[in-house]
């Protein structure tokens, strides 16, 4: 993943999931009483809070709300809203083993307590191997009520494990034992047509017709490919598909060129890989193998399910499930980032794979092995135990809200939504009430427009700047100030811990910190004053008027200039955003 999408990742979903958190009902008194604690009479409830809504200025999504296929930030923000990790880590981001009963960890010279749904043993053994205890919780429920076993953990590790999985996660490498036997002898179908070439003759593993029927829409996803290229570079003055290609780096094609011209010189060059070190590389947003799924219609699933081409194990050896709320994880040797891909999300076998299809002893995880076809029908709406349930996505907007299950408490934030907006809006949202917080970039005009709105300050009476340091890079986020609200500290035990999900990605290179201000469920980030917002009337959702946009492309969010080398620099950008991230 690239630096600026881990930067939008790490601001957002750490804001999101502050709101959370923080706002998050708890059976443990606070130890520090509040103005409201001094004022109100002890004896009223918490829960007696009028509902609230929380309204996120966010980008563009790609509707790949799934723990196993989303490829962008933001559609891995809006799934993980509804999930909840097998693992979990302190501010200074390191992992908090023993989550069942919590651990309290001294930062900054305070102590602040940590808990999760699992407790996790680490054992290195003589011979070098490495044994994963895992335990998990056995009250935690999804939030349609099912309990959750570790026989969801083994479900979702055996997704994330299969010969034909192509999410972003990359479980797969971890050295657990069988690992390579499991996934040996059994390759995608799609792959396995594109390695033959259009003219294969050895219709072993499939028909003619079936090949005939994938390059057929190969070539014209490629078509349009290219054309979303050339349609691109016109904000950089191409005026037809041989500028665009010339500018995109294909010089030489031929003025009344077509998109199939060009993609043809883009096959040219990286022959049928489709992968990000092939075709791909050369995205101006969409990725080639949607397109060719998209032309592909209610076909796609067959061609991505697995061929059976040799010998296989039926199980991954190094997977055990020692009880109904345990297991262990035996890896050949250790790898100081093994543990990190361990932590991973814990979505519902039933939901999302098929219960009846269990069976452990006998070797089936809760799908067919070779075809995640019923996990990928599941993409566009998430479920989990995580703080919040999905609604709906429509008219660029996610509902979510408050998981009345959730295991630490329903969030007091009762409604939570995430509104697309293109970044040029999304400071004027704050301001004009449109959100409570978003994450606009910062850039010395939007410095500049902060400071116009408060008086020459970055924090002041109508945004609230709030910037997220990593190690010596930082971005901002901007809030609507709160009248009510104390001045946000600078000291870094303020900062809360960052989701799970951040830490698993990037521990290995940095410990991202957050600072926000935790004293009510909307701060955080750029937010406006509470004199530019209006209350939420009591029963009711705050739900912003929305402004007539469409799905930004690739060049409303990185044009800035209309030169070759600024084409070529914005089209390496984006590739990186649109690359799949490690998780």
């Amino acid at each position: 993943m690239s630096k600026t999408l881990n930067k939008v990742l790490a601001l957002v979903l750490a804001l999101a999931m502050a709101f959370a958190l923080v706002a998050c009902q708890t059976t443990t008194p606070t130890t520090e009483p509040t103005d409201a604690a001094t004022t109100e009479p002890a004896t009223e409830p918490a829960t007696e809070e009028k509902p609230s809504t929380l309204v996120v200025g966010y980008s563009p999504f790609s509707e790949k709300f799934s723990p196993f296929f989303s490829k962008t930030a933001y559609d891995q923000d809006a799934y993980t809203m509804t999930q909840v990790g097998l693992i979990g880590n302190d501010r200074a981001g390191n992992l908090i083993l023993k989550g069942i009963e919590g651990e309290t960890v001294d930062y900054n010279g305070k102590d602040y307590f940590y808990d999760g749904i699992a407790d996790t043993d680490i054992v290195q053994n003589d011979d070098g191997t490495v044994d994963y205890n895992i335990k998990i919780r056995d009250d935690i429920v999804f939030s349609d009520g099912t309990p959750m076993t570790i026989d969801d953990v083994i479900f979702n590790m055996y997704v994330l494990s299969d010969p034909t999985y192509d999410g972003s996660s990359t479980f797969y490498a971890v050295p657990i034992e069988g690992m390579a036997e499991y996934r040996a002898g059994m390759e995608l179908l799609s792959n396995m047509i594109v390695a033959a070439g259009p003219d294969n003759t050895d219709f072993t593993y499939w028909t003619e017709d079936e090949q005939k029927a994938y390059w057929d829409a190969f070539w014209a996803a490629g078509e349009g490919f290219a054309q979303e290229i050339a349609d691109y570079c016109k904000n950089y003055g191409a005026t037809n598909v041989s500028e665009g290609a010339a500018l995109w780096g294909f010089e030489g094609l031929a003025a009344d060129a077509t998109a199939a011209d060009f993609f043809k010189a883009i096959v040219d060059k990286y022959g049928y890989d489709v992968s990000d070190d092939g075709i791909n590389a050369e995205t101006a947003g969409s990725a080639i193998t949607d397109l060719i799924n998209a032309q592909l219609g209610d076909k796609a699933d067959a061609y991505a399910k697995g061929i059976s081409t040799g010998e296989s194990a039926a199980n991954i050896a190094g997977i055990k499930k020692t009880g109904d709320y345990s297991m262990t994880v035996h890896c050949t040797k250790f790898e100081a980032t093994a543990i990190y891909q361990l932590g991973v999300s814990v979505a519902p076998m039933h939901y999302y794979g098929d219960a009846s299809l269990y069976d452990y002893d006998n070797n089936s995880f809760g799908f067919p092995k070779g075809d995640l076809s019923l996990i990928r029908s599941k993409t566009t709406h998430p479920m989990g135990a995580g703080p919040y349930v999905f609604e709906q996505y429509e008219n660029g907007v996610i509902t979510y809200h408050a998981n009345e299950l959730y295991y630490k408490g329903t969030p007091k934030t009762q409604y939570l939504l995430f509104q697309e907006g293109s970044d040029g809006d999304k400071l004027a949202g704050v301001v004009s009430g449109q959100f409570d917080v978003t994450d606009p970039s910062f850039s010395q005009s939007t410095v500049d427009s902060i400071k116009e709105y408060n008086g020459g300050e970055l924090t002041g009476s109508v945004v609230t700047t709030d910037t997220v340091d990593y190690l010596t890079r930082s971005i901002t986020s901007v809030t609507a100030t709160s009248a009510s609200a104390p001045q946000r500290s600078t000291s870094a035990a303020t900062r809360p811990a960052t989701p799970p999900r951040i830490c698993a990605r990037h521990l290995p290179r940095c410990s991202p910190y957050i600072a926000i201000r935790s004293s009510t469920p909307t701060t955080a980030s750029v937010r406006a004053s509470s004199s530019t917002r209006s209350p939420t009337p009591p029963g009711q959702r705050r739900v912003r008027p929305m402004r007539a946009t469409k799905s930004p492309t690739p060049r409303a969010l990185k044009a800035t200039r209309s030169t070759p080398r600024t084409c070529r620099k914005s089209r390496s950008t984006m590739q990186r955003l649109q690359r799949r991230s490690d998780t």
